[in-house]
């Protein structure tokens, strides 16, 4: 038995010995290199002193200034206080109080902390840097900037190495060389290719215009009234492609749009910012005034973000209400492919190509009077802001009409066996926009 505990007691001591050596191979010792006073301490477990004035310390290629510090010696560790400036080749990083551990090459401060890296600045109240692997993690109010863009957030893992980042809670991203702003629970960055992963209810608001008007109060004092003309996106989650020639977006699953007057849902939506178009996949549906589109995709087509055109491509077909005194009656409107034509953001023509098909619902003096069902090769429709204005058929196949007392009260018999309907439009999220403006 006295052999086994001795035994042990070797295996123990070896495995000591063996930490120990590869502590001291790995972890530089810190050097102090100057301080205007050295004061000892009687603290037996740590054998610490007292560093006053222009205190210098450096750690292979981390150098560290600072106004008084408290060297643990035995542990390798420094109290770092007033004024504390860490250098790393091109890194700087300032606090008023850091604790910084010589074996773990780890940095913490606790009141305040900025790191700038070249182009890179970072911010937080508190934070740690690990000068052996560059990575930062920073917590509360963090703001990270760099060449593309502007992050908010709760916390952040910033590595200085890539640049790229992950910000968890309350996450605002800006990108410098836009109008856009990206909010989510979680976003990843990655800096040299200018994508960002966004998830956790991801919302992207872009200003298109922004207009100040001064009006006066009820005391005649001037103040400040803004108009925004916006785009807002929201979907489960979002991925954001950012360069100054080609940026775009990818959102994916439960997708809400609004834009002006119009509203969109789908569960695959890409957002080209620069060319200026939509593309709906998955279920897409589109909400303008009276009427919605459905169609197996959507393109919407934008000029100087003014709406000029909707493509939709495969069983495409349009509903619109234009009789508010029976919710039944609703013109249709079905094609291969459906386009819709747009003047100063006012719906103008409508045509359907290939398999065109309608159900128009006839008005007499505002009252109800049948309806008219049409086949032909294309259907072509002018509105005006009455309704509509005319039908254009071209190779017309066949067409009825249905006097008003076999319809009344059946509307729903007569509907196209494509027809379909959603009453699910998205509502607006309304913020205040100017706080993040100001940021």
């Amino acid at each position: 038995m006295k052999k086994i505990y001795i035994l042990i007691f070797y295996s123990i001591s070896i495995f000591i010995l063996i930490l120990v050596n590869t502590i001291d191979i790995y972890s530089e010792p810190i050097i102090l290199k100057y301080a205007d006073k050295l004061v000892g301490a009687n603290d037996e477990s740590s054998n610490s002193r007292t560093l006053i004035g222009n205190v210098q310390l450096q750690q292979g290629n981390v150098n560290v200034n600072c106004e008084s510090a408290t060297q643990y010696i035995l542990l390798n560790k420094y109290r770092l206080t007033d004024n504390v400036v860490i250098t790393q080749n091109n890194l700087i990083l300032k606090s008023q109080h850091i604790i910084y551990d010589g074996n773990s090459y780890l940095a913490t401060a606790v009141s305040g902390v900025t790191i700038d890296d070249g182009n890179t600045h970072l911010k937080a109240n508190k934070g740690d840097y690990s000068t052996k692997t560059s990575i930062a993690n920073f917590y509360d109010n963090v703001v990270l900037q760099d060449d593309s863009v502007i992050i908010y957030c709760n916390y952040i893992n910033h590595n200085r190495k890539t640049n790229d980042s992950k910000a968890i809670n309350n996450v605002l991203i800006k990108g410098k060389n836009t109008n856009v702003f990206l909010f989510g629970d979680t976003v990843v960055n990655i800096s040299n290719t200018n994508y960002s992963l966004v998830s956790g209810n991801p919302f992207l608001y872009r200003i298109d215009t922004l207009t100040q008007n001064i009006q006066l109060d009820t005391n005649g004092n001037s103040c400040e009234n803004y108009t925004f003309d916006t785009l807002s996106i929201k979907s489960d989650t979002m991925e954001a492609f950012r360069s100054n020639t080609n940026e775009y977006y990818h959102f994916f699953r439960n997708v809400e749009l609004i834009k002006n007057n119009i509203s969109a849902k789908a569960n695959n939506v890409y957002f080209y910012k620069h060319k200026q178009y939509f593309v709906l996949y998955d279920e897409p549906v589109i909400w303008y005034g009276n009427s919605q589109l459905h169609a197996d995709s959507i393109i919407v087509y934008f000029d100087d973000n003014d709406i000029k055109r909707i493509q939709a491509v495969n069983n495409a077909i349009i509903v619109i209400e234009n009789d508010t005194n029976n919710y039944n009656r609703k013109d249709q409107l079905y094609g291969n492919e459906i386009n819709i034509f747009f003047e100063t953001d006012s719906l103008k023509i409508i045509k359907s190509n290939g398999n065109a098909k309608s159900v128009y619902f006839m008005l007499n003096n505002n009252e109800a009077d049948g309806l008219v069902e049409n086949n032909a090769e294309k259907i072509k429709i002018t509105i005006s802001s009455t309704g509509i204005d005319d039908i254009e058929l071209v190779n017309q196949i066949q067409g009825y009409y249905h006097p008003e007392q076999f319809i009344n009260g059946v509307e729903k018999n007569y509907y196209l066996e494509e027809y379909k309907f959603s009453d699910n439009k998205p509502i607006r999220t309304e913020f205040n926009i100017l706080q993040y403006i100001k940021q």
